[in-house]
């Protein structure tokens, strides 16, 4: 595993962590670019598999419109078109969006909270603008 310590420093430095809460954003956004990655590769690979399955099924289709055509059959040749045309499937698309919708939005829950514990910690009067002396009160 890499040194982290760095990274950790930097998040009680920024963000006003206290050391278990630099270290547990640390693991947060580690686990966050890892599932991202996972999320990407497998993606990656079902894209490449269908378009494998797209290319063989499009070579297929063309040689049945090649076909049609020769026979002059002219229902057979729109079929054809519409099975070359398709209904295609797009993985990285649908990754993304499964992420953007079902993963980042736990990742962010998780970040808040640490960064709520700072916050509450370093303005425990709250997060508002503080009235200095000489301010007058407000009706």
């Amino acid at each position: 595993m890499e040194d982290n310590r760095g990274d950790i420093e930097y998040y009680r430095n920024r963000y006003g962590y206290d050391e278990k809460e630099a270290e547990a954003r640390y693991h947060l956004k580690r686990a966050r670019k890892l599932i991202s990655e996972m999320n990407r590769a497998d993606a990656e690979a079902q894209a490449e598999a269908e378009a494998q399955a797209e290319a063989e099924a499009q070579a297929e289709a063309q040689a049945k419109l090649a076909a049609a055509i020769e026979a002059g059959d002219e229902g057979a040749v729109e079929d054809v078109i519409k099975e070359l045309l398709g209904t295609a499937r797009y993985p990285m698309t649908y990754a993304a969006t499964f992420e953007l919708s079902n993963v980042t939005p736990h990742f962010n829950a998780l970040e808040n909270l640490l960064m709520n514990r700072a916050l509450a910690r370093q303005y425990p009067e709250g997060w508002g603008r503080r009235r200095q002396e000489g301010e007058g009160s407000e009706s």
